[in-house]
């Protein structure tokens, strides 16, 4: 029975032991560096070719988008766990794109990405398809990933694994993945696409600290401080207690004034500022304390409040309409011959007269039929330098295809991009890409303007269903450069197709120095003299306050009101300064001396004669 006794006890402790080992692993398992799967798309099975739209992919979850397509030829073979289903189809034009919105990757780092490729071509090493992240839809980030092998065998499917996205992925609520085509002679396929990552979860939920995460910047008067300040919640080991709830105060220091002290809610651990207005300038070495009851407070670094900005003044710079304004100067290029057969003719580069107005022109000298002999060219504009006095530079522009006849309109291949640079032609920048389209053509017009940025936007072919794409007026509006180019490139092989630029400008627009609502300016006079015996009273001036306004002097001794404009000076016996301190509705504060002195009368002395 003792024996027994042992050996139960003994297994107790056995199963008591493992059960703990089990918990611990389970602990650091799914706790501390779980590797999840957050996505994995084999898109789908479709019957044919079909739009992106049209698609119905694995993850309902997620949005799919782009100007490529869905086809279920050719399918994914050849890697563990390939679909061989559908795939997504990146044709030989430049900007075709597949993007992937929705994906969350709150709570997870090391962002890893695998996805089947197929080249159309042994020459290929890959890097033509450019993969890319986005956190707003508007600016994407490069990801790099290996090129690949080229030579005989090499134009099939493989998997591309352990591509690694950059910390700034994640983290986010909204991340977009796209694949862009940067080749006009290439093809691509993609498909079973998986991004895995990282589990992170909060070292802790009660933080001792608060710490500027955005620190204030100098903001103009009335104008909204941007980027908004932010502030976390941090805990003993210095992570953001993203579980946090509270709320969190921003007050200005003594001297700062025209601003309204603010409370947020923490959302994550931090707590986001998007509102500060000041409205009294100038101020400088302004600072903020950041507030949260529990928690070590924080002061940011310090900041300037400037005076307003005032009405915009607008410049040309540089246009040329291609009639009586051609200041701005152009290169034509070297011209590319493009398809075979047909009638030999010339590339065609030059101002003509369009619908009653001069226009440059990329034409060809013949007419022949698709895929026989055209030509491409570039049409480089000249630098523009100095455009750093400029508080921003609008770029305008239009566009517009035409011609005249059977067959008129530039067909599918020929295009028409448009490319800026803003560093004298060291790297360029395509803004707008037009697809040429079965006879496509489109007039010139002012209106609507598109505006265009440096995100590279680029627009999907028109369909037959949806008629010709009309735009022609576009606006690129730039800050913070000093010099820009920019250029087109254009391809067709008839004299009844036109591509033409017309009314290219540089527009620069500066700001002068508005009124400033300036802090209050208390003005007490000259000093003061006045005989012993008697009464003196007070008086102030005040210059740019706020009512309701209240008064201070110091010291109160000798006054009959230390907290009224005028106070009279009673019973003084000897010279005394008073210093009168202004606040105002906007608790901004001024201040000013005055020194009050007392005459005595003369003592007259009568002396006896001798």
């Amino acid at each position: 029975m003792i024996l027994c006794s042992i050996i139960s006890v003994n297994k107790k402790l056995f199963f008591l032991r493992n059960a703990l080992l089990f918990q611990i692993i389970f602990f650091f398992q799914f706790h501390v560096h779980s590797q999840v799967v957050l996505f994995s798309e084999n898109m789908g099975t479709p019957s044919g070719t079909t739009a992106i739209t049209s698609n119905s992919f694995q993850n309902a979850t997620l949005s799919f988008s782009g100007s490529s397509d869905v086809r279920a030829t050719t399918p994914s073979s050849g890697y563990t766990d390939a679909s061989g289903g559908g795939n997504i189809f990146i044709t030989n034009t430049i900007g075709r794109d597949f993007v992937i919105s929705g994906i969350s990757t709150v709570n997870y780092s090391n962002l890893v990405l695998s996805f089947g490729a197929h080249k159309s071509t042994t020459a290929s090493n890959l890097t033509e398809l450019v993969l890319e992240y986005s956190l707003d839809g508007t600016n994407y980030t490069t990801v790099t990933f290996p090129s690949q092998a080229t030579g005989s065998g090499t134009a099939v499917w493989r998997l591309i694994s352990g591509v690694s996205f950059p910390a700034g992925a994640a983290g986010a609520n909204n991340l977009r993945i796209r694949f862009r085509q940067t080749s006009s002679s290439l093809q691509f396929r993609i498909d079973d696409i998986k991004l895995v990552g990282t589990l992170v979860v909060p070292a802790c939920t009660s933080p001792t600290s608060l710490s500027f995460q955005t620190q204030p910047s100098n903001v103009l008067q009335d104008a909204t401080m941007s980027p908004a300040v932010q502030v976390a919640a941090i805990c003993s080991d210095g992570t953001v207690a993203t579980g946090y709830t509270g709320s969190i105060t921003l007050t200005v220091n003594a001297t700062g004034c025209g601003y309204i002290a603010q409370t947020v809610s923490f959302v994550n651990g931090v707590g986001t500022f998007n509102s500060i207005v000041f409205t009294r300038s100038p101020q400088s070495n302004l600072t903020f304390t950041a507030t949260s009851n529990g928690l070590t407070s924080a002061t940011s670094t310090p900041f300037n409040v400037n005076s307003p900005a005032g009405a915009p003044s607008v410049f040309t710079i540089i246009e040329n309409n291609f009639d009586a304004i051609q200041t701005w100067g152009y290169s034509v290029g070297t011209a590319i011959s493009v398809g075979s057969g047909g009638s030999a003719g010339t590339d065609v580069v030059g101002i003509v007269t369009e619908a009653g107005t001069g226009v440059l022109r990329k034409s060809f000298s013949v007419n022949n039929t698709s895929g026989q002999q055209g030509s491409k060219n570039t049409i480089t504009f000249d630098n523009v330098s100095g455009l750093s006095t400029y508080s921003s530079v609008d770029f305008t522009f239009n566009v517009l295809s035409f011609g005249s006849g059977s067959g008129a309109g530039n067909d599918s291949g020929e295009d028409f991009s448009l490319e800026v640079s803003t560093d004298n032609g060291a790297t360029w920048t395509t803004v707008l890409f037009q697809y040429g389209f079965s006879n496509r053509l489109f007039p010139q017009s002012a209106s609507p303007v598109t505006s265009l940025s440096l995100s590279s936007i680029t627009y999907a072919p028109p369909t037959a269903s949806s008629g010709p794409d009309t735009r022609s007026a576009f606006l690129l509006t730039l800050t913070g450069i000093s010099q820009f180019c920019f250029r087109f490139t254009a391809q067709n092989n008839r004299s009844e197709e036109n591509w033409a630029i017309d009314n290219p400008k540089l527009t620069g627009t500066t700001y002068g120095v508005g009124v400033p609502f300036n802090l209050p300016i208390v003005n007490l006079g000259n000093d003061i003299q006045f005989c012993s015996g008697n009464s003196v009273q007070l008086s102030s001036t005040l210059t740019s306050v706020l009512n309701p306004v209240s008064y201070s002097w110091n010291p109160s001794t000798w006054l009959n009101n230390a907290t009224i404009s005028n106070p009279t000076v009673t019973g003084l016996a000897s010279s005394q300064t008073y210093t009168l301190t202004v606040t105002d509705a906007d608790n901004c504060t001024g201040s000013d001396q005055i020194t009050v002195s007392v005459l005595y009368p003369p003592v007259i002395i009568f002396l006896s004669p001798p």
